[in-house]
Formats: C-alpha cells, structure tokens, sequence
C-alpha cells in the first residue's frame, strides 16, 4: 500500500496495484512476485520506517556474495532503537526467537554479516534465482504469519541461505498493524499458521538450518 500524498510525486515511477479489498499479505504480495518475473523482490511491512540511506544497496549486496544465498534481511529496531531482530532460528515446536530482542542497537554482537534461519518478511529481499528454483509464498498461510519463515526454511531445505545485513537498518512499529492479541483480530492467524507450519515441515529437523 502506497499513501496517497506520497505516491504522487513519483507517479512516474511507481507501479500502483489497487484492491477492491484487503488481501492482507501472502497474495498481493504473490501477485508482485509474479507480475514483476525478471526482478527480485524487497517485501517491506507499511509499519516500517528506514533510516538508513543505502539500505536497499546493502541488502543487494549482501544477497548477491554468493550465488548460495537466497534471501537477506537487515536489523530491525523497535520504536525504542533497540534491537527487535538481527535475524532469527526455528524450533521444533514451530515458534521461533527473534535473535538480540531488547539488546542496544550498536552491540557488537549483533553487528556483523552472518548466515540466520530466517529473516523477518517486514523486510525481506528475495532473489529471482531463489523464487524460481523453490517457488512463491505457500498460499496455505493465507492471510499472513508463517509464510516469510516457511519460504525461507524451504531454501535451506534446497541448499540456500538467508543472509543478516546489519548495515540496513529499519525502525518496526510492531503490531501496528494486525494487533498483538493472538486471540483476536488478524493476530489470531499466527497460532492457526503455526499449526499449518509444523504441518508443512513434519519429520523435518528444521533446526538443523538455524546455522548454516
């Protein structure tokens, strides 16, 4: 979704895609991929700010290191400039953890490039190589949660890595959007998904890939 007081300007250099409804995350998202066949994909949350200026240069870069990375993602901050996720791992009862939650933006720690189980879809570059060779999102997590993880977990399972750029730096404003109560709203559809994804992935060790 596109705010109308700002698509104006640059108009000419926006393709704009409206819905009679809301299709939440999975299929209008499908939809770009396949309508744009010859260009990888940046998924970006409308709860999301940038602050770094070189942002989509760094992701670009890090993807493209080598020819076995498939996806890359950067350092998501909380509204607090501390660290929500610098990448994130798998269990085998379906949940995951965000890696460095709650710990300030410049530890050390989290600030070097390095191979994760998966990268959150707020922000999230997808290599054309990568979508041809494993496909689009699993539409079976219609409307949204679980699908960028799954993707992600099916190019490991393919032989191809997710990669953190801490370099890109976005601020997400959590739960702006869907909510946080998992008994309600669109949020309610994260513990429905995490059903589908233990499902999708049975008799998987998928924490076999959380390091690569």
């Amino acid at each position: 979704r596109v705010i109308d007081d700002f698509r104006y300007p640059f108009r000419d250099r926006l393709d704009v895609y409206e819905f009679t409804e809301n299709q939440f995350f999975v299929k209008p998202n499908n939809f770009v991929i396949n309508q744009y066949k010859d260009s990888d994909i940046v998924l970006m949350n409308d709860d999301i700010e940038i602050i770094d200026d070189h942002w989509l240069c760094n992701l670009f870069d890090a993807a493209y290191i080598s020819p076995f990375i498939g996806a890359a993602g950067g350092k998501i901050l909380s509204a607090d400039r501390k660290i929500s996720e610098a990448g994130g791992e798998m269990y085998k009862n379906g949940r995951g953890r965000n890696l460095g939650r709650g710990a300030e933006a410049d530890s050390p720690e989290f600030n070097f490039q390095r191979y994760v189980g998966f990268v959150s879809g707020c922000l999230l570059y997808m290599k054309r190589s990568a979508i041809e060779q494993c496909g689009m999102l699993d539409e079976d997590f219609h409307p949204m949660y679980y699908e960028d993880v799954a993707w992600q977990y099916t190019l490991h399972m393919a032989g191809l890595k997710t990669i953190y750029e801490p370099s890109c730096t976005v601020i997400h404003r959590e739960g702006s959007t869907a909510g946080t109560d998992v008994n309600s709203g669109m949020k309610r559809f994260q513990e429905i998904n995490r059903s589908k994804f233990l499902e999708k992935f049975s008799g998987i060790n998928i924490e076999e890939y959380n390091h690569q």
